[in-house]
């Protein structure tokens, strides 16, 4: 909200107090300074405020540009966000934490059209997101825990979840975002059960405590990251103590996907969510054939620590105040999970 202050009063102070331009272009960019990640990604970690101050950002800078303004500074922070958004631009949209579709402007044209018109730099780093691709598959990871603390405003409580593409379709999404009111919605949104996780308490990792609050918050401990593979190590809370511990890999094969959860306790669970355009089918409790425009791909799940798995129907939202359903296959199982995605083709 204090950028979007100083880009109004940057903008103001061009046609009605041009001496206070340089004051509040300063404070922006020391702003800027602070809030912009090194990979060039907001650190309130949703796609939708970064893309909305990118937005923003561009707007100012032309202003600047032709009022024969030095928006060098600028410039160099926009080209850094730019490059981020388009990096992980994609067709279907990228819902991890607070991310809606915008109302103001389509993400897709504006990323084409400022890449367009910028050169980008080329900075490789996505994080906190993980990339990993096959010749079909990508899988997005999401690797932050609520970091940080004083800003938790737009972060979910989703150590470890991912979406999930084959041949560019998503298959595999997270939740999304309903609204933001003090409801059982916004409660359940911003919940572990909403995203592709493993917990060993089937309710949340963090204490969730009001829309835009978190209590005790679960822990990041380790962070392993490979050209083919991730590994994360969490402590999720139960009651007052870090007493739960799991840890997750995930990794690109030949052809396929592989995931394996690791928790200290028996009677663990693990969400799987599947966007509402995918066709599923339950062959057994260890496999499901997932469909979309012709690709099919299998998810089969390998070890026989599986208590049980079963088939729900959850929320999902990509937009506010527009609410549907999809399905989420819910599975149950002592200390081990793994499991695959594999083209049926295979």
């Amino acid at each position: 909200h204090l950028l979007k202050n100083y880009i109004s009063l940057c903008i103001g102070s061009i046609f009605f107090q041009s001496d206070k331009t340089l004051t509040y272009y300063n404070k922006l960019n020391q702003l800027l300074s602070n809030q912009i990640l090194k990979s060039g990604f907001h650190y309130e970690k949703s796609f939708d405020y970064h893309n909305s101050l990118l937005y923003d950002l561009s707007i100012l800078n032309d202003i600047l540009g032709d009022n024969f303004f030095d928006n060098s500074e600028l410039s160099d922070y926009l080209i850094k966000m730019l490059s981020f958004s388009n990096r992980l631009n994609r067709n279907e949209k990228i819902l991890f934490n607070d991310s809606f579709r915008n109302y103001h402007f389509n993400d897709n044209n504006m990323i084409s059209y400022l890449s367009s018109k910028y050169t980008l730099n080329d900075e490789t780093s996505i994080y906190p997101f993980k990339s990993l691709r096959t010749s079909n598959f990508e899988i997005l990871a999401y690797l932050s825990d609520i970091n940080p603390i004083h800003c938790p405003a737009h972060l979910h409580d989703a150590i470890g979840t991912y979406e999930l593409w084959f041949n560019s379709q998503k298959f595999i999404t997270d939740s999304g975002n309903y609204d933001y009111n003090n409801s059982q919605n916004r409660l359940y949104f911003r919940s572990s059960n909403a995203h592709n996780v493993s917990t060993i308490s089937n309710n949340s990792q963090s204490s969730l405590y009001k829309p835009f609050r978190f209590g005790r918050i679960a822990k990041l401990n380790e962070l392993i990251d490979q050209d083919n593979s991730i590994e994360i190590c969490f402590s999720e809370i139960d009651g007052i103590f870090y007493s739960n511990r799991i840890k997750r890999k995930i990794q690109s094969c030949t052809g396929l996907i592989e995931i394996e959860d690791t928790t200290n306790k028996n009677n663990s669970f693990s969400y799987i969510h599947i966007h509402p355009d995918v066709n599923i089918e339950r062959v057994s409790s260890q496999k499901y054939i997932l469909s979309k425009n012709k690709n099919v791909i299998v998810l089969q799940i390998e070890n026989s620590s599986l208590i049980d798995s079963y088939i729900d129907s959850t929320p999902f939202s990509e937009e506010f105040y527009r609410i549907e359903n999809k399905k989420t296959i819910n599975l149950k199982f002592n200390n081990q999970l793994r499991y695959t995605y594999i083209s049926q083709s295979n």
